[in-house]
């Protein structure tokens, strides 16, 4: 959902303010407001605030900090369990296909490697978001209601 100023938004989960002000920075480039959370507590709660309810992507940081959830697969599950339709991308310095292969599995829309070029990044929201237009009545009525 694009924001009544037709501003799309992103969830980062990281816990480095260097990252955060990095895609930060990457994502205003494209028009994206993006909103932090530092940890996948913290994003999972914000889920249900007014940001959370706009929220059109999530960028999860491979390294961010699982606070008890036991790594980036899971994450992604808690995010599907909330908001099954939110595309959930993963972000990683990480070379083991086998980490890819868990996230993609565990429902993530798309995995990008750092150093992420801005117009790898944008173009990964871009095709992720772009994938929800025009699905209308197939969408959960959990992401309808938003």
């Amino acid at each position: 959902m694009v924001t009544p100023q037709g501003t799309p938004v992103l969830m980062l989960i990281d816990d480095e303010p260097a990252g955060q002000r990095l895609v930060s920075a990457l994502a205003a480039r494209g028009g994206w407001r993006t909103v932090l959370a530092g940890d996948a507590e913290k994003a999972l709660a914000m889920l249900g605030t007014q940001d959370g309810m706009m929220l059109d992507a999530v960028l999860i940081d491979h390294w961010a900090p699982d606070s008890g959830i036991a790594d980036v697969a899971d994450i992604v599950r808690a995010l599907r369990e909330q908001r099954p339709a939110l595309p959930i991308l993963v972000m990683t310095c990480e070379a083991r296909p086998d980490a890819a292969l868990a996230a993609m599995r565990a429902g993530a829309t798309d995995y990008i490697r750092k150093p992420v070029a801005p117009e790898a990044l944008l173009g990964a929201l871009s095709a992720a978001t772009d994938s929800r237009k025009g699905d209308g009545e197939l969408r959960p009525l959990s992401e309808k209601l938003t």
